[in-house]
């Protein structure tokens, strides 16, 4: 029985450590403006319509590489959720404009509510790709990258920084939703 014990404690140690790796360098594969079509992974809205620390980072980002790569379209996407009185995408939207993006170079999918239907419906919003970036944050770019690459692309990534205060909780939570997509494939 102790063997047992060691063995299934070393396999959870094991499996532990390897999505730990796993989320940690996600952001590897760094994109370079070789895809037409860039998707930003939507994330919290706060009361008013006000995107969160996290989205901000992640839109922030979105300028940067529209800046630098002025062929790419960008696709917003994500949904409403329960507690947001706004589409993600909708806000993304609004936040891109106002800082100068063109709103000819914005795509609009504002009915996903998970990773994967954030980038199988955009998929659905563009011409045929074979190829996309993807930006989101640092610790889901993995994920992000798997789905995608299950969806028969090929994908790069822009990695937005975390927010320090939820940093721990969404690394935590990652890790298990990364296992459930290796085995899923949603």
């Amino acid at each position: 029985m102790k063997k047992k014990l060691l063995a299934a404690a070393g396999t959870m140690t094991a499996l532990h450590l390897y999505f730990d790796r796993l989320v940690k360098n996600g952001h590897r594969n760094h994109a370079h403006g070789e895809h037409e079509y860039a998707i930003i992974l939507g994330a919290k809205v706060n009361a008013g319509g006000i995107p969160s620390r996290a989205l901000k980072y992640r839109l922030n980002e979105a300028l940067t590489y529209a800046k630098k790569y002025p062929h790419v379209t960008f696709v917003v996407t994500g949904g409403q959720g329960a507690d947001e009185d706004a589409t993600e995408a909708s806000v993304m939207l609004a936040y891109l404009t106002a800082h100068g993006l063109d709103s000819s170079r914005i795509i609009v999918e504002d009915a996903s509510t998970s990773t994967y239907e954030n980038i199988a419906f955009s998929l659905k919003r563009m011409p045929a790709v074979t190829g996309i970036t993807i930006i989101t944050s640092d610790y889901h770019c993995a994920r992000a990258k798997l789905i995608a690459r299950r969806l028969g692309l090929q994908v790069n990534a822009i990695a937005a920084e975390t927010p320090k205060n939820i940093r721990f909780k969404v690394i935590q939570r990652e890790r298990i939703l990364l296992a459930k997509t290796a085995i899923t494939g949603k």
